[in-house]
């Protein structure tokens, strides 16, 4: 839960999946967010989908993090 003004309530979701490897990749996806989720300064459209890697910088209303495994 964000205390932002600018979040929705569900603005956006994170899962993982293991690849044929065994390797866990990490999927950002916008719910159709008011105000848009960004990854790197650029605006995920409603539903996309963003495979995450170590260093990408997400933004949701005034807040950001660094993703990190």
């Amino acid at each position: 839960v964000l205390e932002d003004a600018l979040c929705s309530r569900n603005h956006a979701l994170i899962i993982y999946f293991n690849d044929t490897q065994g390797k866990r990749q990490y999927q950002l996806t916008d719910l159709s967010s008011s105000n848009g989720t960004f990854v790197g300064g650029q605006k995920l459209a409603p539903n996309q989908q963003f495979w995450l890697t170590p260093g990408n910088i997400i933004r949701i209303g005034t807040q950001e993090w660094t993703f990190e495994v």
